[in-house]
Order: structure tokens, then C-alpha cells, then sequence
């Protein structure tokens, strides 16, 4: 497990193994962030997955699936959002990092300043040079949050995750859904623990 350091809010990493998350845990990590979309290489967990190896450990996961070819404001938006939610400090990772470092630093932007954000990131071994227009043109975040729902996998441990499975238990029940299909599937007005789900894809 490779971690980088952005700050002291968030590291980033390449894809985590499941076994990882006992060890994020010890690290003192509070969350996952997962900006990986199931099926992008073959083999490796899902979010479904993931989420167990998560609620385990007494981590909380938000899944914000995002195509590296693709990131939208949207895509930068849901990011900002479940960063601003989750527990800190919080791992996001990708399949090698970089859209993790990415998605962070274009939320960041509009606040640290497209320079300041860049560097954070190439301090940690990402250089996004490429983006340098857009990291110093990035809209806030908040103005590009979608109003209708958005994609989110939101999911914790104890109590409260406790009362997310009981949600979707009986939400699954209710509409003869498989219980990996509503693991997956937070449909949310944003990622807010008190809401109900839905997912999307991605790639790095």
C-alpha cells in the first residue's frame, strides 16, 4: 500500500487490497474515498467489497465513481462534498492516485489557488502540470453541485452504519433488489448520510 501525503486531511493512494483497511486504521485514518468505478481492471474489488473490508475496520467509505478521461465539475463537486463530510483524515484512492490527487486539488482551487493546489499535489508525487488552466480557472465546487441526485456510495460503521444497512435491507426487500445491487446503489441528493442510493463509472 503506497500513501501519499496531501495534507493533513487526506493521502492518496493507488488502489487499496481489502486486507489494507485494518492497517488504515492503525495509521489513524477516519475514511475512504474511492474514485475508482467497478469493472475498470479486472480482478480487483469492488466498492461492494471494499465497503465490508471498510465497515470492519470501523472506516466510513464514500464511493465517487470518476472517469479519468472524463472529470466534470460535477465529478469535482461530489468530491468536494464527501471530503467535506467525511471523517478525517480520509485515504482517496484510484487506480494509480492521480485522479484522487486530481479531484482534490480542483476542489481545492477555488480556495488555495490553482498554484498552491498543484503544488500541494506534486509534493505528494502527482504532478497535474497539464492542468494548470483549469486549476487556476475551477469554478467553487458548491456552484456545480448537482440539484437533482447525484451518485454517491455512502457507507460507515457501528451505530450509524447499522442503521445505513437497516435502510437498505428494507429498501431491498421492499423492491426485490439483490442485496449487491443496493449495496452499490446510495441515489443521493448529495453525500449525505441521510439519504437513500445509485453509483457511476470511472477510469485513471
Amino acid at each position: 500500500m503506497i500513501l501519499r501525503k496531501i495534507n493533513d486531511s487526506i493521502s492518496v493512494s493507488p488502489q487499496i487490497e481489502l486486507e489494507d483497511a485494518h492497517e488504515l486504521v492503525r495509521l489513524g485514518f477516519k475514511s475512504i474515498i474511492s474514485d475508482l468505478p467497478d469493472g475498470e481492471e479486472d480482478g480487483r474489488p469492488t466498492a461492494g467489497m471494499v465497503c465490508i473490508s471498510a465497515e470492519g475496520a470501523v472506516l466510513e467509505l464514500r464511493h465517487v465513481p470518476v472517469v479519468a478521461s472524463n472529470i466534470s465539475d460535477r465529478d469535482v463537486a461530489l468530491f468536494a462534498e464527501a471530503m467535506k463530510d467525511a471523517p478525517k483524515p480520509v485515504l482517496a484512492f484510484c487506480r494509480y492516485g492521480t485522479r484522487a490527487a486530481t479531484l482534490w486539488a480542483l476542489s481545492q482551487a477555488p480556495s488555495l489557488g490553482g498554484d498552491a493546489a498543484r503544488a500541494a499535489t506534486k509534493a505528494a508525487g502527482y504532478d497535474l502540470s497539464q492542468l494548470r488552466l483549469r486549476l487556476s480557472q475551477a469554478p467553487n465546487a458548491k456552484d456545480h453541485k448537482s440539484a437533482s441526485a447525484c451518485d454517491v456510495l455512502l457507507l460507515g460503521a457501528g451505530a450509524l452504519g447499522d442503521r445505513r444497512h437497516q435502510a437498505i435491507e428494507s429498501r431491498r426487500v421492499s423492491e426485490g433488489r439483490s442485496a449487491a445491487t443496493d449495496l452499490l446503489a446510495w441515489h443521493a441528493q448529495g453525500p449525505q448520510m441521510a439519504r437513500l442510493p445509485g453509483t457511476e463509472e470511472d477510469a485513471a
